[in-house]
């Protein structure tokens, strides 16, 4: 039983070019923030900061605001 289908060449290429523009499609609002010069955490493809929420949201807030300052963003 082989762990890696055997699929054609095409498949693979198909698979990969899916992947790498399905990465770029999340990502591509996040560097909106770097760009306008305001700091913030890095956020993740396609979750963002949701999970930095776990913590607690008023915790998150107030570890941000303390180490980027008053403007922030995600």
């Amino acid at each position: 039983m082989d762990l890696i289908p055997n699929f054609a060449m095409e498949t693979w290429v198909l698979v990969a070019t899916s992947l790498v523009l399905l990465y770029i499609y999340g990502t591509h609002s996040h560097k909106l923030f770097k760009k306008l010069g305001i700091p913030g955490p890095t956020p993740l493809p396609f979750l963002g900061t949701i999970l930095f929420y776990l913590r607690g949201l008023w915790k998150f807030d107030r570890e941000c605001n303390e180490k980027y300052g008053e403007m922030w963003g995600p």
